[in-house]
């Protein structure tokens, strides 16, 4: 046996394993709502543990390739002088469900 075929076949069975438990990128539509991962840098020595994890809610305004977004803030609503547009990964943005968090604040007044 040669080992370019012994190669091959190690990488097939790789990639069986590899894909076995992967599963596809969520999708979002355009116009939906999200939270995008934030990229948390220094906090003057203090712990970041108890920071926020992510970022919005952003709108997706349209889907690009390669499993990534172009989002902006929701008009009315922007953090800085001028509004955010930029390109995010799927992997490091969720859906944002208003109706959650409306809950888990209830849940903690009580």
């Amino acid at each position: 046996m040669r080992i370019s075929t012994k190669i091959r076949e190690e990488q097939t069975k790789s990639k069986v394993r590899f894909d076995a438990k992967r599963k596809d990128a969520p999708k979002y539509k355009e116009g939906q709502q999200v939270l995008v991962l934030k990229n948390v840098g220094s906090n003057d020595g203090r712990s970041r543990k108890l920071l926020p994890k992510y970022d919005g809610p952003f709108i997706a305004k349209k889907v690009l390739q390669h499993d990534r977004y172009y989002i902006e803030d929701l008009p009315g609503a922007q953090r800085a002088p001028r509004p955010y547009k930029g390109v995010y990964a799927v992997d490091r943005m969720k859906p944002y469900n208003a109706e959650a968090l409306d809950d888990e604040s209830d849940d903690s007044d009580h």
